[in-house]
């Protein structure tokens, strides 16, 4: 299972033409704080997007309410593209005894409710890949809401929280600096950037969650400027100093269409919903 970054950012400068636009900066709207694969996404883009636009891109983080806030300025916005998408790690402090996914999950059933994972909001993507993971491993575990994924992945560090599902974009400066520990990776395969951290599909089979970052515009963008923000987001991701960059960061690069792309919002939105519902997540 797949799971869903409503946005990475939303276009707020319009023209009356593809030809025309842009003729003035463009903003990105990312849903989170610093320091989430949200925003590292949209920036890695945005600065290969201003070389191809000659227009500054301007990057907004409007975080809170799990990325609701950000999002609201998007809640009837169409589709552009799929820009990005990575793995996610299984991360605890690096203080703590559990050493392997089966370890956390065991010591999670010996104490039920007594573990806590962070996550970057009630509803947000990390949230949503905790719970899976929760219920995959039919665990009970407290959930401990954060004001983004960098705060989240701050707090495990400082042994505030059990473990977290983060995406490895964010996780990484954390494990390199023997913050945090990853105990396994949520693809079905190892990921080289984690060279032996094993897959959490070895210990719960069939596990997988993979965060994936697209762009939103805003309702009434003409169609004109849908289809060039699309062909120059897949003109900056076929550079190959932009996929070095993102590589480093256990990012893969996407560009679907925007058809595509709101298929599959569509398909995973029904997707996470058995998630929801089976976890009875409620936004309060």
């Amino acid at each position: 299972m797949r799971i869903m970054t409503f946005i990475c950012a939303a276009l707020v400068s319009l023209a009356a033409s593809a030809q025309q636009w842009p003729q003035k900066p463009v903003h990105f709207i990312v849903p989170f704080p610093p320091g989430g694969a949200t925003d590292i996404s949209a920036r890695l883009l945005g600065e290969k997007l201003s070389q191809i636009w000659g227009q500054q891109v301007i990057i907004e983080n409007r975080g809170g309410a799990g990325g609701g806030v950000g999002a609201a300025e998007a809640a009837r916005a169409t589709p552009v593209t799929n820009v990005v998408s990575g793995p996610q790690v299984l991360a605890v402090p690096a203080s703590s005894p559990y050493k392997s996914v089966k370890e956390l999950i065991d010591a999670a059933r010996a104490n039920p409710g007594k573990l806590t994972f962070g996550h970057a909001g009630i509803g947000s993507q990390t949230h949503l890949a905790a719970e899976n993971f929760v219920n995959s491993a039919k665990i009970d575990a407290l959930a401990v809401p954060y004001k983004g994924e960098g705060p989240a992945l701050a707090a495990l560090a400082g042994a505030e929280t059990s473990f977290t599902v983060t995406n490895l974009a964010a996780t990484l400066p954390h494990l390199l600096g023997g913050r945090v520990r990853a105990l396994g990776v949520t693809s079905r395969t190892e990921t080289p950037q984690l060279s032996g951290v094993p897959p959490i599909a070895n210990t719960l089979p069939g596990f997988e969650n993979t965060g994936w970052f697209g762009i939103v515009a805003p309702t009434g963008t003409p169609k004109g400027v849908i289809q060039k923000v699309y062909q120059d987001t897949r003109k900056a991701l076929e550079a190959s100093d932009l996929r070095g960059r993102l590589y480093v960061q256990g990012l893969s690069p996407v560009g679907n269409t925007p058809e595509e792309f709101a298929r599959a919002i569509k398909e995973e939105t029904a997707l996470w919903a058995k998630v929801v519902r089976e976890r009875k997540i409620e936004v309060k």
